[in-house]
């Protein structure tokens, strides 16, 4: 009798641990799996960052090339009014002038 209870303890001892073996199993299983949650959580918000980045390079990349053609737009222009400014300034050196001769030619 006493071979028969020494082996039901010590098989409820083995039952025991293997209870406590399944609880932390359980609790470590819970923990990965949050870890794993939090890590694609994660990988995500990286790959959602990245994505942003490139839209804002590229961004960033089109109005540089807008103000450079802003910028020669600008130049050229600034050279036309110029080209303009010297045509008028002809153009009233010549009335100026003929103005001179008309005048020259009443007296």
């Amino acid at each position: 009798m006493k071979k028969v209870s020494r082996a039901l303890a010590k098989a409820r001892g083995k039952v025991a641990v293997l209870g406590r073996v399944r609880k932390t199993a359980r609790k470590v299983g819970r923990k990965v799996k949050s870890i794993s949650k939090g890590m694609a959580r994660d990988a995500r918000s990286a790959r959602l960052d990245k994505a942003h980045a490139h839209k804002v390079h590229e961004q960033v990349q089109f109005d540089v090339k807008a103000h450079k053609l802003e910028q020669g737009m600008v130049k050229d222009a600034m050279h036309e009014v110029d080209e303009l400014k010297c045509a008028a300034d002809d153009l009233k050196f010549l009335a100026d002038t003929a103005r001179k001769v008309k005048n020259s030619k009443k007296k």
